[in-house]
């Protein structure tokens, strides 16, 4: 049995701040001591990225207000009430907390990204993406964990869509010669995928991307109504708008805008 001092000590966590080797060890200790060994442990903020809670978990900051971006000099390794007082000493406390979860993992030190081929250590552990991944051919297996540097994720999810958007396109029968990616529509969220404004060599203008389930489909073009060409289609639309469900239902909906037009 590992002794506390190793997983919920300052000199424990002071020790999980040295490397992302060691943080990962840090992180999977205090996982055991709370769910196996059912044990009760200090709560500890770490580098301002991460909050460790009584029960074993880890909480991983994002979004706005994550305490490692806005002080730039917080120690790195603070209980709880410790973190509470610095903020108030810091910001009089006018400071409208961060945003943490619990399904939000870290690389391990030994995973690299199979966009760059780069890995991760103690200093950018907090710039990545995770990306579960189900194992179809065997769902006895449990999902595996890809990581991506921020920016490696979003020209991933950009290629991607790109190549899932032209190939519907295509197989509608729509030429195009390029489409420009735009800021996620549905979610503000720099990590979603981008959306696509897409000229087409037949005319009109359109608008594409995923809004969760459905696919969002916008014609720039005054002459089509959607509500006239789709009367039977009983999804969200709108004169020059409709939402998709899959692809394959986006593709009919392409070849019938593509008929309307001759």
């Amino acid at each position: 049995m590992d002794s506390r001092s190793q997983y919920d000590s300052r000199d424990s966590m002071n020790l999980g701040t040295q490397s992302l080797e060691a943080l990962n060890r840090l992180i999977q200790a205090r996982k055991v001591a709370g769910y196996t060994r059912n044990e009760r442990l200090q709560e500890w903020i770490i580098l301002g990225y991460i909050r460790f809670d009584s029960c074993g978990n880890t909480l991983h900051m994002f979004g706005e207000n994550i305490p490692a971006v806005m002080f730039p000099r917080i120690p790195p390794v603070l209980t709880v009430e410790e973190f509470s007082n610095f903020i108030n000493a810091t910001t009089q406390g006018n400071y409208d907390g961060y945003t943490a979860s619990y399904n939000r993992t870290i690389p391990q030190h030994t995973d690299t990204c199979p966009e760059c081929g780069q890995g991760w250590n103690i200093d950018n552990f907090f710039d990545s993406v995770d990306t579960v991944v189900r194992n179809d051919e065997d769902l006895s297996l449990p999902p595996k964990h890809v990581y991506r540097h921020k920016n490696c994720h979003q020209l991933f999810l950009e290629n991607k869509e790109y190549a899932q958007f032209v190939k519907m396109f295509e197989e509608a029968g729509f030429k195009i010669t390029y489409m420009s990616a735009i800021p996620n529509q549905y979610r503000n969220d720099p990590q979603s995928a981008p959306w696509f404004m897409v000229p087409t060599v037949q005319g009109p203008l359109f608008r594409i991307g995923w809004r969760s389930h459905v696919i969002h489909l916008k014609i720039y073009d005054e002459t089509i109504n959607f509500l006239s060409l789709f009367p039977d289609e009983d999804v969200t639309k709108g004169e020059q708008f409709i939402h998709a469900w899959g692809e394959e239902k986006c593709v009919e909906y392409l070849k019938r805008i593509k008929a309307a037009l001759t």
